[in-house]
């Protein structure tokens, strides 16, 4: 579970290898990947970062190319 705070935006996220996660960033402003589906592929919590496969995207998927993405930017799909 990671915490993640903006301004007076606050989130946790739970991390699970695999899953489906909505892009939503934190920052309201913030337009890049916003409303894609991804599914989480990696997460290195100590700077390596978090990196998605972006399944709205055919060359992505069709690739296998990862996309690094702010792990406060995900929210689980259930």
């Amino acid at each position: 579970m990671v915490n993640c705070k903006y301004s007076k935006y606050n989130r946790s996220v739970e991390i699970i290898i695999n899953e489906i996660y909505k892009v939503e960033p934190l920052n309201p402003l913030k337009k890049k990947y916003r409303d894609e589906k991804v599914k989480l592929i990696k997460y290195e919590p100590f700077g390596e970062g978090t990196f998605v496969l972006r399944l709205d995207s055919k060359w992505h998927v069709s690739r296998n190319s990862y996309t690094e993405i702010d792990v406060c930017d995900l929210v689980l799909i259930r």
